[in-house]
């Protein structure tokens, strides 16, 4: 079908007409589940009849999370599930810090953010941020250089990985640009295909005075520093364990898209092409649409 999301080893799919939903084909099922526990623990079966399948052989998995505590905020969602508590979402603590980094917290301040992506960026290139490969229950995060003087602009967008299919990463995250969004979507993007990765996808709309953002990978403050991930892994990897902690920082989250299946549209399978350069100027007209909001601590 022509717009799909696939992953490369053929269990995932994610459909661009819904991605609030998850297709996981049925033979790989129960090793998906024993990859993530506490994910499938926010995830519910969708019953399909076999006229009503859209992808035979695959079952149907929505979310039972909202986005009424949340707020539809990428960095709030990806905190709660990397410290597997989703009950009380705050915005008092940073929960999550980044790989090169073994003091500041992510999501401290803006003004933080953009000091640890420029020391990110003294130490690493355009080819290591495409290469990103967060485990299970870490997350992509990908912030600009450069403070923006326009207070529209969000500041950085976090994704979080949950599964795994072969060379490519399936995230749950929070994009605050989709109009109508209910839920978290789902996302795939590639470890292995630099134009399908997680950074190629962003870059522009995070480019601000026409330098490049630094792209990162979040793990829970709690968890101890490790290398830096940029190998493949293996088609499902088990999820590493990881706790929580406390912070000061802008309410923020991902920009806004103008058109949800042009800008998110993403195949890894050469079903479709990705976004053509007007849309990525779209995109980054529309990023000037959401507000940050200053919190006192």
């Amino acid at each position: 079908m022509s717009g799909i999301k696939q992953s490369m080893n053929k269990v995932y799919i994610v459909d661009p007409e819904d991605e609030e939903v998850l297709y996981i084909r049925e033979d790989a099922l129960s090793e998906a589940k024993e990859s993530n526990p506490f994910i499938f623990k926010q995830m519910n079966e969708i019953r399909q009849s076999r006229r009503s399948q859209k992808f035979p052989g695959y079952a149907k998995f929505g979310n039972i999370i909202k986005f009424k505590e949340l707020d539809n905020d990428c960095l709030l969602l990806s905190e709660g599930i990397i410290t597997e508590d989703l009950s009380k979402p705050t915005m008092q603590k940073a929960k999550l810090r980044v790989q090169e980094d073994r003091g500041r917290l992510f999501g401290h301040s803006d003004k933080q953010n953009v000091q640890i992506a420029k020391d990110i960026m003294k130490k690493t290139s355009e080819k290591e941020y495409k290469d990103l490969n967060p485990e299970i229950m870490e997350a992509y995060a990908i912030l600009p250089v450069v403070l923006p003087k326009d207070t529209g602009v969000c500041p950085y967008h976090a994704a979080t990985v949950i599964l795994k299919g072969g060379d490519t990463n399936i995230t749950w995250e929070a994009v605050s640009g989709i109009s109508g969004i209910r839920k978290p979507v789902f996302d795939i993007y590639s470890t292995s295909i630099p134009d399908k990765s997680f950074y190629t996808r962003y870059k522009d709309m995070y480019s601000v005075n026409g330098k490049a953002p630094a792209a990162t990978i979040l793990y829970s403050r709690d968890k101890p520093l490790r290398p830096l991930s940029r190998t493949k892994n293996s088609p499902i990897t088990k999820k590493s364990s990881s706790k929580s902690h406390s912070r000061s920082r802008s309410h923020s989250s991902s920009p806004k898209t103008k058109t949800h299946k042009n800008k998110r549209l993403q195949v890894f399978r050469d079903i479709a092409p990705s976004s053509s350069p007007e849309e990525r100027l779209a995109g980054r007209y529309n990023l000037r649409t959401r507000k940050r909001h200053k919190i006192k601590r």
